[in-house]
């Protein structure tokens, strides 16, 4: 884009020939904000993460809730389909998520492994699902993350709250019918949710793809996560997700109030101003 190009080369033109051109007065963050009806706005920060979070967990009737269910359950689904999606229900108010996200999950395989592939989404009061121009696909979701199970392993002193490190060296199969817990890391976001709309967390065994047709780049097709493919397991199986007061699946949101200032925690945002739309 126009303004990435501006900004890189004004980062160069100060570290690399020395030019004073006031870039040590740019903001440590720079927040690309995206509205669901297709705007975009560009805010500042001065800490990464923001530092505000919230928590919706998985329960009963696919729903996503501020507290976990009170008694325990599951939800199950076969590989080789479109997975299960949890929803909120309508926002009473707009929400601003900013930053990094995870899933905190309780999973059982029906064999030695599981591919999870985790997906935020954002629908319309009409139940449309809203999508974003991103990876050169004009029908990315809000967020996607993937993590084979048997590569669970995390790396104490790399983990950090809002993101798993998985070294992958290691692989521990599964033993069919245990529950394991599972973080999976979702790509950050930034996007306003208006009130009224819903937020969706799908899980599945294969990439997510958007219902409204292919759309090539060259020779790649776009399906909704861009250029990014996943060989997903060659078998069929059943994963269950596990939820209740003792295994509480949820997803982790960086969450900020309506005027950009984060809720609970450390850093503070300061007026952003209107970019023009990026793509």
């Amino acid at each position: 884009t126009r303004y990435g190009r501006k900004l890189m080369a004004a980062f160069f033109d100060h570290y690399l020939k020395g030019i004073d051109n006031g870039w040590e007065k740019t903001p440590k963050v720079l927040l690309w904000l995206r509205h669901a009806t297709g705007d975009y706005e560009l805010r500042t920060g001065n800490s990464w993460p923001l530092g505000g979070t919230a928590r919706l967990y998985i329960g009963y009737n696919s729903g996503l809730y501020s507290e976990a269910p009170a008694r325990d359950g599951y939800a199950e689904y076969r590989s080789d389909s479109e997975g299960i999606t949890f929803m909120t229900s309508p926002l009473k108010g707009p929400i601003w998520i900013l930053g990094p996200v995870v899933s905190d999950l309780h999973v059982s395989s029906s064999c030695t492994d599981a591919d999870i592939f985790v997906i935020l989404r954002v629908f319309q009061p009409d139940m449309k699902e809203v999508t974003f121009y991103d990876f050169l696909d004009p029908h990315t979701p809000a967020g996607v993350g993937w993590l084979r199970a048997s590569h669970r392993r995390e790396k104490r002193g790399m983990t950090l709250p809002w993101r798993p490190y998985h070294p992958h060296t290691k692989i521990e199969p599964l033993k069919p019918g245990i529950v394991y817990r599972i973080m999976v890391e979702v790509s950050p976001t930034g996007l306003l949710v208006p009130r009224g709309y819903r937020i969706g967390l799908s899980i599945r065994g294969r990439d997510y793809e958007y219902g409204g047709g292919e759309v090539k780049f060259g020779r790649v097709v776009m399906r909704g996560t861009g250029p990014f493919y996943h060989e997903a397991l060659d078998r069929n199986y059943t994963v269950r997700v596990h939820y209740g007061p003792r295994m509480r699946s949820c997803v982790i949101l960086p969450l900020a109030d309506n005027s950009l200032r984060v809720r609970n925690g450390y850093g503070s945002m300061v007026s952003g101003y209107r970019f023009p739309r990026p793509f």
